[in-house]
Order: structure tokens, then C-alpha cells, then sequence
């Protein structure tokens, strides 16, 4: 099997790996496996060199799933695509997920129930403009600009133009006129920083896991483009009771467990009542491990789509 460059980056990442892997080894006898990474400097993903109808493609990034693979569409035999629309997947496109970075074969067994763990409430995130409504929610801000921001992002895809301006010129105004940046004195023993810069926090990848490991609840805000995100992901595999954004009503998603907010302003208030059920927040963290083992765990996921395959 002849691996790209890219595709040998990819398989650096435990989660990958183990994906990759499992996948190869379950249809290598019907499909030839293939890997194509979107390149968002071109907005298209221009080799085709190599696909036939016997393969079965992974295409990576896209986050915004805002040009169709035509070009693939009528190449090749399947395509695997993290970041699926609903829509997609209705053409035929198989869904699957981003990496869980924290992901490793043998560090987490059967996850302590939230009601016992050590710490509240784990949030470390870039505070960029998709991410000022939480922000406004935890300084208690709606001053100058009364209305949802976040209500013209979709799950997702691109919006439009003027919409992200607004957003972008929201944001700027709220965070400067509003300093605060560390909010971890709003719940006992938690950790709740926004960061000015992609992986610019201050917790090393072993305190980052052993804090998400160790907590009740973890949100999980959109990224820049999409509210599918790593750290949802890593939230499932820690067994945290989840607060994320509306999720891509695909096979990978749907009749998930998760607790969906529709305005982030009120996170506190959606928190406050969780912490209060502690049978409530137990079943949150149960469900969402066993959702990453039915669902997002690699293997699990590499096992749903040879069984489409193979048909």
C-alpha cells in the first residue's frame, strides 16, 4: 500500500491510526483505500490521479463542506468525508469524524462517574468570534449589541459575507471594551480561560487531559468554521457531561446524548441547573462515553463503514 505524504502526517494521530488501520484491514480485499487532503490556500481538492470506481476515498478537511467533490463524486467507487452534511449524505457520501487528540489505545478505561470527579466545569478555548456569545454569557454583557451573534452560524458550511463581518466587528468591540479572560472563580475547582490564539493556553497536553478526565462538565463551542470539533470528541472519550452547539443530523450524530444550547449567553444558567441534578449529570457522562465507543471511537467507526462497503 503506497502512502502520500499527507496521509503519513494523518497517521501520526493515534485516532487516525487506528481508523486508518482497522478500515484498511476490513475492506482491503473489495476496495483500495485512498486518501485526498482539501487545500484551503486552492479552495478545491485538485488530484484525482489513481481513483476508480474500487476506491473507497477518505477526504479530509473542508471544514466548511462549501464545494462538493464533484470531481471525486464521479471517480470514485465511495467517499469517506469528515465535516458531512446531511445533505451530502444523502448523495452518498459516508460520514465520519475530526481526531479526538487525547485519543490513546489504553488511557482510559471505565471513566469516574461526573458527581465524583475532582473538578466542575473544564473550558480552555480561543476566544475568536464565534466564540463571543459564551464570552458575553460569562461577563454578563449584552450592552451595545442586544442580539444572539451566534444565530447567523450554521452547523455547518459557509454563511454570508456580511454576516461574518457583523460577527467579527461584534467581537472586536465586546473583548476590548471587556478584558477578563479567566473565569475559573465562577465555578469551585474549575478551569475556564479563553485564550487569544489557536492552542495558546497555558496547560500542557497531560494537565489538559487530566482536567478533562477529571471533570463534570465540558463545553464544547464551535471552532471557526464548524460545531464539530476535537474537543467534542475528547469530551465523549472522558465521559463529561456535554454542552455543545446544534450537531449535523447525520449517522454520525444523530440521536446523540449531548445537551444542545441554542444561545450561549445563557451557558451559566444552562450550568447552574445541571450541577444541581446529580443523577442527571451522571447519565450525561455515561451516555456520552458510551456514544464515543458506539460512534466516534475509531475502531467503532472504521467497523460502520466496511459494513456499507462490503454491501
Amino acid at each position: 500500500m503506497e502512502i502520500n505524504p499527507e496521509l503519513q502526517y494523518q497517521l501520526k494521530i493515534p485516532f487516525f491510526n487506528t481508523f486508518y488501520s482497522s478500515l484498511y484491514q476490513l475492506i482491503k480485499n473489495r476496495w483500495n483505500l485512498d486518501f485526498r487532503l482539501f487545500n484551503p490556500q486552492k479552495g478545491h481538492i485538485e488530484n484525482t490521479e489513481g481513483i476508480t470506481k474500487k476506491t473507497a476515498l477518505i477526504l479530509w478537511g473542508d471544514e466548511y463542506s462549501q464545494i462538493f467533490p464533484q470531481k471525486y463524486y464521479d471517480t470514485a467507487g465511495a467517499i469517506i468525508k469528515c465535516y458531512c452534511p446531511e445533505s451530502w449524505e444523502r448523495k452518498g457520501l459516508i460520514p465520519m469524524t475530526d481526531n479526538a487528540m487525547i485519543y490513546t489505545h489504553d488511557q482510559l478505561t471505565v471513566p469516574l462517574s461526573c458527581s465524583k470527579r475532582q473538578y466542575t466545569i473544564m473550558y480552555s478555548a480561543n476566544l475568536n468570534y464565534r466564540r463571543t456569545d459564551i464570552f458575553r454569557g460569562l461577563v454578563d454583557c449584552n450592552f451595545l449589541y442586544p442580539f444572539k451573534i451566534s444565530s447567523n452560524y450554521p452547523i455547518t458550511g459557509q454563511y454570508p459575507f456580511l454576516h461574518k463581518v457583523e460577527a467579527v466587528i461584534a467581537h472586536k468591540i465586546i473583548t476590548r471594551i471587556r478584558k477578563e479572560r479567566d473565569f475559573s472563580h465562577l465555578y469551585p475547582n474549575s478551569y475556564i480561560k479563553l485564550h487569544n490564539g489557536f492552542m495558546a493556553g497555558d496547560l500542557c497536553k497531560e494537565e489538559y487531559c487530566n482536567r478533562l478526565l477529571n471533570s463534570k462538565i465540558s463545553w464544547c463551542t464551535a471552532g471557526f468554521m464548524t460545531n464539530e470539533t476535537s474537543r467534542l470528541l475528547e469530551s465523549a472519550y472522558a465521559g463529561c457531561a456535554i454542552i455543545c452547539g446544534k450537531l449535523p443530523n447525520n449517522a454520525i450524530y444523530r440521536g446523540h446524548p449531548f445537551y444542545v444550547i441554542n444561545d450561549w449567553r445563557k451557558i451559566r444558567r444552562v450550568t447552574d441547573e445541571l450541577l444541581k441534578d446529580e443523577s442527571r449529570l451522571d447519565e450525561m457522562g455515561y451516555a456520552a462515553r458510551k456514544w464515543f465507543d458506539t460512534h466516534f471511537n475509531p475502531q467503532a467507526q472504521a467497523e460502520r463503514i466496511a459494513s456499507i462497503l462490503l454491501k
